[in-house]
């Protein structure tokens, strides 16, 4: 490669994956910009300039010299944990105005960043993934209906902030669960709720589907390609994976599973149809063969799968982002 290839990556300092992506990157031979959206605070100073030159702290880049893009995190678009420690003493106790003020200057952090993806995509540089697609993995009613179309077998669902419709819902199946309609939270089992309980969901509405048992497959694909298939290992009847001791302490096992050839081009399908040049499918496979969809991540957790099993997940998507 005769041109050193320079990859921004908008990243989370915090995030071993990301300094493991940005590692490879650069191992690669990559010149890697980062920028991490998540902070709300202690930005360092930065300009944008109407020449297309970007100024980041010490770092100064241009559009036109980007190769490809890889957007971690999204930027948040409304203060975070930082914003509640920092007001969290009696001195400077957050009241309405305080947030107020503080939301605009996060939407105004926000808008800017989300400026200079936009403009990357606008100029024809691969982006993993674009912000269409990014905004497709945060609304999970959307990614129901995406899925069903492209002929995905799915438990069966209600959306609702009926309280009434919903316990119609869990009288009609023996097992349910229930999860928040933009997701970000563990699975639950609504049957467990009180009745005064469940009337909260007139608040926001949630997302109620048919329980399905089995086991628990994570699905990597990157550009129309599926490149990693493993069955996460946790105790049977586990309501929902990433709420598994083992799985949250990092001591969780995984076993290689051949996805059938229909299946792949499903998830393929699914990928290309929410805009994802790469993603993570979860999986529902039966003892009857039955493989049930869940969800999609455009951002998926995958390196303590990578390490265990060797799929070389990093190593390929470091790959494409310098193809």
């Amino acid at each position: 490669m005769n041109k050193t290839r320079k990859i921004v990556v908008f990243g989370q300092t915090d995030s071993r994956q990301c300094q493991h992506q940005v590692e490879t990157l650069q191992n690669a031979g990559a010149e890697v910009v980062c920028y991490f959206p998540q902070l709300n605070h202690g930005f360092p100073e930065w300009s944008w300039h109407d020449s297309g030159k970007i100024i980041w702290g010490e770092q100064t880049i241009s559009f036109d010299e980007i190769h490809s893009v890889l957007c971690y995190k999204r930027p948040l678009l409304a203060p975070g944990e930082s914003f509640f420690s920092r007001t969290s003493s009696a001195k400077h106790k957050m009241d309405w105005q305080h947030w107020y003020h503080e939301s605009l200057a996060q939407r105004d952090r926000h808008d800017t960043i989300m400026g200079w993806i936009y403009t990357f995509e606008s100029r024809g540089k691969p982006i993993y993934n674009p912000q269409k697609a990014m905004v497709i993995s945060e609304n999970k009613p959307l990614q129901l209906q995406i899925m069903r179309e492209a002929g995905c077998t799915l438990p069966e669902t209600l959306i609702t902030n009926n309280p009434v419709q919903a316990k119609q819902f869990m009288e009609h199946l023996e097992h349910v669960i229930a999860k928040p309609a933009a997701g970000g939270a563990l699975t639950i089992n609504p049957k467990q709720l009180q009745e005064e309980e469940l009337v909260h969901i007139r608040r926001s509405p949630a997302i109620f589907q048919q329980r399905i048992y089995g086991k628990d497959l994570r699905v990597m694909v990157l550009d129309n390609r599926v490149i990693s298939c493993v069955c996460v290992c946790v105790p049977e009847g586990t309501l929902d994976f990433r709420g598994d001791k083992d799985y949250e302490e990092g001591s969780a096992t995984y076993q290689h599973h051949t996805l059938p050839d229909d299946i792949q081009k499903i998830c393929i399908k699914i990928a290309k149809n929410m805009g994802y040049r790469f993603c993570g499918i979860d999986i529902k496979l039966t003892d009857d063969n039955g493989y049930y969809f869940l969800e999609v991540n455009s951002s998926p957790i995958y390196l303590d799968v990578e390490l265990k099993t060797g799929d070389a997940i990093t190593q390929q998507l470091a790959s494409a982002l310098l193809s």
